[in-house]
């Protein structure tokens, strides 16, 4: 048992190794991924290199090379820092015993995000209302909130397993209120 954590920990460090003297290509690479940030692409790098470290000491190193070993984590890091930015916190509550539902401003929150510099808020903040109070006269909790999780980045597979239903139903969800509103918005549109 000792010579297994023993090669894995030799493995481990050789794999360290070779990310040190790799470090100039991963830092180009993270640059590439964070347009330019030096400092995110040093934490990215850092980050992929701990990632690998710890996954080697855990399973032993695997048949890949270390270099695509190491790009593959950064570029998963990236992303998936990108879909926690663009998701609010916020959106889908459960109690502890898992049946309230909360949900935020909806519509009217994204608009304002989304139109910050545009001419006409206004219009746009009216038209959200108006889209709001449509979807909650029409649609339940349940739904609304599938729609407005998708709209931040989730899919419909990641919101059916918080909701507890088939992404097909959460993907149903998701066509029927896209068509109403663009039924409800377009007569207001023109």
């Amino acid at each position: 048992m000792s010579t297994a954590t023993d090669t894995r920990e030799e493995q481990a460090s050789a794999c360290l190794k070779e990310a040190v003297a790799l470090r100039p290509e991963l830092l180009k690479y993270a640059r590439k991924l964070t347009f330019g940030d030096d400092d995110a692409a040093k934490e990215l790098v850092q980050e992929a290199t701990l990632r690998l470290h710890e996954s080697v000491q855990r399973n032993g190193r695997s048949a890949a090379p270390v270099k695509l070993l190491l790009f593959r984590i950064m570029r998963n890091s990236h992303v998936d820092a990108g879909r926690v930015r663009g998701r609010a916190n916020n959106i889908y509550v459960r109690t502890r015993n898992g049946d309230e539902l909360t949900e935020h401003a909806g519509l009217l929150h994204m608009s304002h995000q989304e139109v910050q510099h545009s001419e006409d808020a206004e219009l746009v903040t009216l038209l959200a209302e108006r889209a709001n109070l449509e979807l909650t006269a029409r649609f339940s909790l349940t739904e609304r909130i599938a729609f407005r999780l998708t709209a931040e980045n989730f899919s419909t597979r990641e919101v059916g397993e918080m909701m507890g239903r088939p992404h097909s139903t959460v993907h149903f969800y998701i066509k029927q209120i896209r068509k109403h509103l663009q039924l409800f918005l377009r007569p207001l549109l023109k």
